[in-house]
C-alpha cells in the first residue's frame, strides 16, 4: 500500500487511472503513482474538491466549489512534476 504525503489516517478522496499511471487525489494533493513499481513518481498541490478521471493525456479534476474543471498535464519530461494547463468554467453543479 502506498501513503500519499498528508495527515496520517487521512485516505486519498479520489483515484483515477489510465495506461501509463494511477492518479490519487486528496489532501490538496494530486499524486501519480508508477502501477509497474507501485512508487510515488511525483505530486502537485492544487485546491479542488474531486472527483478526477484520467483520459486523453490529462487527468481532470472536478471543483464543484469554484464551478470549474482543472486540466491537469502529465509530467512534460522524466521526474517534473505535473501542473495545471487550463481551468474551464461550468455552470452551476
Amino acid at each position: 500500500m502506498i501513503r500519499p504525503d498528508g495527515a496520517p489516517g487521512v485516505g486519498p478522496a479520489f483515484v483515477a487511472a489510465d495506461s501509463e499511471a494511477v492518479w490519487v487525489y486528496g489532501g490538496g494533493a494530486l499524486t501519480r503513482i508508477d502501477p509497474e513499481s507501485n512508487e510515488i513518481v511525483s505530486s502537485v498541490e492544487i485546491t479542488a474538491s474531486g472527483p478526477i478521471a484520467a483520459a486523453l493525456g490529462s487527468v481532470w479534476v472536478a471543483d464543484s466549489q469554484n464551478n470549474q474543471v482543472l486540466q491537469v498535464a502529465p509530467e512534460a519530461a522524466v521526474g517534473s512534476a505535473p501542473s495545471v494547463v487550463r481551468t474551464i468554467a461550468v455552470g452551476g453543479r
